[in-house]
């Protein structure tokens, strides 16, 4: 028995595997899911396990994406009442709103988590200094740098650096 409200399949939905032996999801063919031929230590290849999640990203997406996300897949989401006119249908789309409210938990909780801040120690403390200033290349400090990658870690469930 599934837990109650678990998007994850259940029984033999998942019986398929890669060459790589990642788990296929259905409908997605084994050939594209292994990896790419830059290898697992590519950092900006997709790998088979990553290919096995994109489908069960689109609820996120859709809640951190909030109204302007709940708008643009209307179709899928917001199901047409029977004979239902078109302007009655898009006036109920206009009137859909949707928050942010799990990105919001998400930033809140990163927050908490990282209250303090990175404090970096041993080595130049000069060179680490500086790097925790910029850390991407694009000005982008060490907190904010960190915060990002754990919210996204909150959502989805990992995070790249890509």
């Amino acid at each position: 028995m599934g837990i109650s409200g678990s998007t994850y399949p259940q029984g033999n939905d998942w019986g398929r595997y890669s060459r790589s032996g990642v788990r296929l999801p259905p409908g997605l063919p084994a050939s594209n899911m292994d990896p790419p031929p830059g290898g697992k230590d590519d950092p900006s290849s997709r790998t088979a396990a990553v290919f096995a999640m994109m489908p069960f990203w689109q609820p996120i997406n859709m809640c951190v994406g909030g109204t302007k996300a709940i708008r643009a897949n209307a179709e899928e989401i917001i199901p047409r009442e029977p004979e239902e006119p078109d302007d009655a249908y898009r006036r109920r789309i206009f009137h859909a709103v949707m928050p942010p409210f799990v990105y919001r938990l998400a930033s809140q909780a990163a927050g908490t988590i990282l209250r303090k801040g990175i404090h970096l120690e041993g080595g130049d403390e000069e060179f680490w200094r500086e790097w925790a200033k910029d850390v991407t290349g694009d000005g982008t400090p060490l907190n904010e740098f960190a915060r990002r990658m754990l919210v996204n870690s909150l959502l989805y469930g990992h995070t790249t650096t890509c």
